[in-house]
């Protein structure tokens, strides 16, 4: 079952989705999931939005510049090849 979250970020609201497998997804509209209303619970899906959140406020802050999450995501494999060359990108720089 997959499950969301809303993060107040300073770029506006952030949808993550998570399943017990791990993040499923990060959003900028609201996702047609089940909204969590906390995070408290020891659900794997809950585990995988707390680390997900955390590591995102850090990101925001500037105290972050690598994540270490786990994934859950369903992609072709050419969006594979693309998320895995986006890894390649340093942090701060713009390519195209």
């Amino acid at each position: 079952m997959r499950q969301q979250w809303v993060l107040k970020t300073n770029i506006g609201p952030v949808y993550l989705v998570a399943t017990a497998r791990g993040l499923a997804g990060v959003h900028f509209t609201r996702q047609d999931v089940a909204v969590v209303k906390s995070l408290r619970s020891g659900e794997p899906a809950h585990a995988h939005l707390l680390r997900a959140k955390a590591q995102l406020e850090e990101y925001f802050t500037g105290k972050r510049k690598v994540f270490q999450l786990e994934f859950d995501i369903s992609a072709t494999e050419f969006q594979s090849r693309v998320w895995k060359a986006l890894t390649r990108i340093p942090y701060g720089s713009t390519w195209s």
